[in-house]
């Protein structure tokens, strides 16, 4: 039980340093921020908007061509602040964040702000969340469709280490509680 304990600590810890990291790179942009710019010459633009009634993104799914430089325009015409996220895969796309406070900052002083991101050269679908807390589980999470997309989502962001751990902990917290009412 003692090693369980322990991996899953040294899973949490590696998870969230992992994210502190991207985020310590964040760029600030008149209020709002954005992860850095992974590709220099974009040809396509995408834009993800929040549903401004809702806790929610404006679409469920959002699709893309593989192998392309786009402009990620994130827009937040309402006044609770949102963000959406694509966590990083290795060989696959990079990390995507744009944090939108309200409907009055970004560069333009209109509650957007945008990122350039290249795409994969292959046929994937991404989890895109919220990370403001309590969020995506009110339902604020989209998918990204890279080309014609994947059916399998299990390594889509927001089903990785994170999960893994909580779900270790989760069990471990189960069993002690089990254990201690016999």
């Amino acid at each position: 039980m003692k090693l369980l304990a322990v991996v899953t600590i040294v899973l949490m810890f590696t998870a969230s340093n992992h994210v502190a990291a991207e985020e310590e790179n964040l760029i600030m942009d008149h209020g709002a921020m954005h992860a850095p710019d992974l590709c220099d010459a974009p040809t396509a633009n995408l834009t993800i908007a929040v549903d401004g009634q809702n806790i929610a993104f404006a679409k469920s799914t959002y699709h893309v061509e593989k192998n392309t430089c786009y402009t990620f325009t994130f827009e937040n015409p309402s006044g609770i602040e949102h963000d959406v996220t694509v966590e990083a895969v290795a060989g696959q796309i990079g990390f995507v964040h744009m944090h939108v406070v309200n409907a009055t900052v970004g560069p333009h002083h209109d509650g957007s702000v945008s990122q350039n991101v290249m795409t994969p050269n292959m046929d994937v679908t991404y989890k895109m969340f919220c990370e403001i807390a309590g969020h995506d589980a009110a339902g604020m999470h989209s998918q990204l469709v890279v080309g014609q997309g994947s059916s399998d989502t299990s390594k889509s962001p927001g089903f990785g280490l994170f999960t893994l751990s909580f779900a270790i902990v989760t069990l471990a917290v189960i069993e002690k509680q089990r254990k201690s009412s016999y």
